[in-house]
C-alpha cells in the first residue's frame, strides 16, 4: 500500500516512483536477481510495463493467437485473487464506499487501520457458532475486546 500517489495518477507511474517499483524494474537489484534466478514475477494489468520480474497481458488480447490468448487467461487467472481482495476490503468497511471524508494527511493512517484490521479479521476469522474462547481473545495483541 502506497499513498503518496493521488487517484487520479496512472498505476505505472504511481508504481515506478515508489521504491518498490524502481527496485523491481532494475535488473542489478539484488533483490530483484534473486527473483529472476528462482523463476518468480509479478503479475500486473496491462497498465504496466513488461519487464524481467513483471508480467503483464500480451498486448492487444492475443490477436487470435491460441498461445497469446492461453498467456493472456492465466495471467489474468493469476490477477484476479488481488482484485477480489481489493473487493473484500472494500464492501466489509462502510468507510470506502464513499469518498473519504477525513482531512488529507489522515487518509493513510485510515486505509492502513482498515487493511490491519481486515487482516486480523481473516486470519482470527470463526463460524457463527464458534465464539473464540475468552483467554484467546487478545491472541498476539495488546488490545482486549
Amino acid at each position: 500500500m502506497r499513498c503518496k500517489s493521488p487517484g487520479s495518477c496512472h498505476d505505472s507511474a504511481a508504481f515506478t516512483t515508489a521504491d518498490l517499483g524502481t527496485m523491481l524494474m532494475g535488473n542489478d537489484d539484488p533483490v530483484t536477481v534473486q527473483l529472476i534466478a528462482a523463476g518468480y514475477c509479478i503479475v500486473g494489468d496491462d497498465a504496466y510495463a513488461a519487464g524481467e520480474v513483471m508480467a503483464v497481458p500480451w498486448p492487444g488480447g492475443g490477436g487470435g493467437d491460441r498461445w497469446r490468448d492461453s498467456y493472456n487467461f492465466y495471467q489474468t487467472s493469476c490477477r484476479v485473487h488481488t482484485e477480489q481482495a481489493f473487493g473484500m476490503l472494500v464492501r466489509r468497511w462502510g468507510v470506502f464506499w464513499r469518498p473519504l471524508r477525513v482531512p488529507f494527511l489522515k487518509k493513510p493512517s485510515l486505509i492502513r487501520a482498515c487493511f490491519k484490521l481486515h487482516n486480523f479479521c481473516r486470519r482470527y476469522y470463526c463460524s457463527q457458532d464458534d465464539l473464540a474462547p475468552h483467554e484467546e481473545d487478545s491472541a498476539r495483541s495488546s488490545e482486549y475486546f
